[in-house]
């Protein structure tokens, strides 16, 4: 991707917080200040008379006028969140939370010098776990508060920390290969990625496979306080106030989550003027955290252990499902070379102390170079240009064209290729499956095109895998699809082959041009057979 004039500047639009840097220099981003007090902006909104406040001006605001994780509403695909107590709660459109909060970040990065409404190359990170329209959804709502975001520079947030992770590493002349998993726990989500390294000339990256789970750092917080009001046998519901009282809570839980990760102690005070009388101080050690983490991180475990057997499926050269079932975690987790931790929890030790047991092999970094909530907007701000290939989740458009204005979408870009029950059911020929006749709207006569774009509309080229009768070249960017009496069938597969039958019962196959390839064979692909040469020329 090339750079702009006005350089590259990445926004983390965080469940918990959102931070802005721009690269200053190939792989090194200056994160800009856009706190009162913190490099951070808080992702909170205040709702006053119709309006918001975001930021600093939403935290003195009363519990009940205060929207936290906004950004867990896209995750969730909830149209509306709630603001106000019980007995005037109200539904308020997430899209105007979320245009509040992009507004805010641009006038505050405006009053500090970089305005990125003039000739800014403006860049934004997405959880993995996110499906194209959300992605969209994301950049629409960007789009709303002056902030111009193409497609194709939206950057999945564990991939980017990857990225800056590895130019870390470069720049300090210890470059890392081999295979790696990024370990992004936040707010709201729980991002992993696997990705391949090499390093020869360029470092090239495959991303070869990332998923997420909506359980992170704001569902520890409800742990803790469902913990200590069961300690002290409190009933939130029956207090006179019960949003303040459960806010005050939740700003301990917090509190008490960051300060365990240095202290094996700390003390939770229970104002009176809260619960109703007094109740007595709990200390709240790290052993008791870590119980009331455990089921959480056993959830995540279970994730590392998913992505681990999926990533295998992205292997040209890939073992069979049955045998990737079949593998024990610590085949798994001799698969990986490197963890690396970013996200606000991974300061949690309980954290490290799990992936450290999970990966005894591994070398961990805690984070890329910097702060660990802020290794995402370092990579998101990083123009250094790998060209990334998510292969579980490519970001492709695939649809078949013909006529005017006529088209039918075959795959839709960072659709999962496939699930873990398809998997663990047993499916052999794992891929995405598309079937589509005259009851999908396809006519049966004349044809038409099938064509591979990207999530920015540019077209991709794909490259012929078998040889037919009828001459063909090489490369394509478009592969004409006769229609006529049979479905259309289509499937994707995570090597980047794509395997058509046309309406006339003829097979194509073809490979997305570029697709990585995992293992010794480079860009070669298999030798193919002769053609059958058509009668009556074949006559002997």
């Amino acid at each position: 991707m090339a750079r702009s004039v006005g350089g590259s500047v990445g926004i983390d639009f965080g469940t918990s917080t959102c931070f802005v840097a721009r690269e200053i220099a190939a792989g090194d981003a200056d994160i800009l200040p856009i706190g009162n007090s913190k490099r951070y902006l808080a992702s909170l909104a205040g709702h006053i008379g119709g309006s918001f406040v975001v930021g600093e001006d939403a935290e003195v605001l009363t519990p009940d006028r205060v929207i936290r994780s906004v950004k867990s509403a896209i995750t969730e695909n909830r149209a509306t969140v709630r603001v106000g107590g019980r007995d005037g709660a109200t539904e308020v459109p997430r899209d105007d939370v979320v245009v509040a909060v992009f507004r805010e970040i641009a006038k505050r990065a405006r009053d500090r010098g970089w305005p990125l409404d003039e000739g800014r190359q403006l860049r934004l990170g997405c959880p993995a776990m996110w499906m194209g329209p959300q992605r969209r959804l994301l950049i629409d709502l960007a789009a709303s508060a002056g902030l111009s975001v193409e497609d194709s520079a939206l950057i999945e947030e564990p991939v980017a920390a990857g990225i800056a992770w590895l130019n870390h590493r470069i720049r300090v002349g210890d470059p890392v290969a081999g295979r790696i998993l990024v370990f992004d726990m936040g707010g709201g989500t729980l991002d992993l990625a696997v990705m391949q390294v090499e390093i020869a000339e360029r470092p090239t990256i495959a991303v070869l496979t990332s998923v997420g789970l909506p359980m992170a750092g704001d569902a520890l917080d409800e742990s803790i306080v469902q913990d200590l009001c069961e300690e002290r046998e409190i009933d939130l519901d029956s207090l006179k106030d019960p949003l303040q009282a459960r806010a005050d809570l939740l700003r301990q839980a917090r509190d008490t989550k960051l300060a365990l990760s240095d202290a094996p102690v700390q003390t939770v005070y229970f104002e009176p003027f809260f619960y109703g009388g007094k109740v007595l101080p709990v200390k709240y050690s790290r052993d008791r955290l870590n119980a009331v983490f455990q089921p959480q991180m056993t959830h995540a475990e279970s994730l590392v252990w998913r992505a681990l057997r999926l990533s295998r499926l992205t292997h040209v050269n890939g073992t069979s499902p049955t045998r990737i079932l079949d593998l024990s975690r610590e085949e798994l987790a001799a698969d990986i070379d490197a963890v690396l931790l970013v996200g606000g929890m991974s300061r949690v030790p309980y954290v490290r102390d799990r992936l450290a047991a999970l990966f005894p092999h591994a070398r961990r970094y805690d984070h890329a170079g910097g702060a660990a909530d802020e290794a995402i907007v370092a990579g998101i701000a990083d123009t250094t240009g790998y060209n990334t290939m998510n292969m579980y989740r490519p970001g492709l458009d695939i649809a078949l064209v013909w006529g005017k204005d006529n088209r039918f979408p075959l795959y839709e870009a960072y659709t999962p290729l496939f699930e873990i029950w398809q998997l663990q059911s047993g499916q052999t020929d794992l891929g995405f499956p598309v079937r589509a006749g005259q009851r999908q709207g396809i006519p049966r006569q004349p044809g038409g095109e099938l064509w591979v774009r990207t999530a920015a509309g540019e077209p991709v080229e794909l490259v012929h895998t078998q040889r037919t009768a009828r001459p063909t070249p090489e490369k394509v960017t478009t592969l004409p699809v006769p229609f006529g009496h049979y479905d259309i069938q289509f499937k994707l597969y995570c090597d980047g082959h794509i395997h058509l039958t046309d309406g006339a019962g003829h097979d194509h196959r073809v490979r997305v041009h570029g697709w990585p390839v995992i293992g010794d064979l480079g860009d070669r692909l298999d030798p193919l057979p002769d053609p059958p040469v058509p009668y009556p020329f074949n006559r002997p």
